[in-house]
């Protein structure tokens, strides 16, 4: 469907709606796509890193002097990889 022609999209959806078999076979391969690019380890990986990013600049309220060399407040967390 060519982009910003919602006649087409109109049209597209309408042949969907009368195509139960290719509903099928797009539908199957939607998921066998997703399944592909979205795995559990794909998802934890990513959220790994997002956690490790925001607690690596997340300081916490610690005694005035926990604080670096720089004079910079000590990070909650460094992640292993630092």
């Amino acid at each position: 469907v060519p982009p910003r022609n919602p006649r087409a999209l109109a049209d597209a959806c309408i042949a969907l709606l009368r195509d139960p078999e290719r509903r099928a076979r797009l539908g199957a391969a939607a998921r066998a796509r997703a399944l592909e690019l979205f795995t559990v380890e794909q998802n934890l990986a990513a959220f790994r890193g997002i956690y490790l990013e925001l607690i690596s600049h997340a300081p916490v309220r610690r005694e005035a002097d926990a604080v670096d060399a720089d004079g910079e407040p000590l990070l909650f967390a460094t992640p292993a990889e630092a």
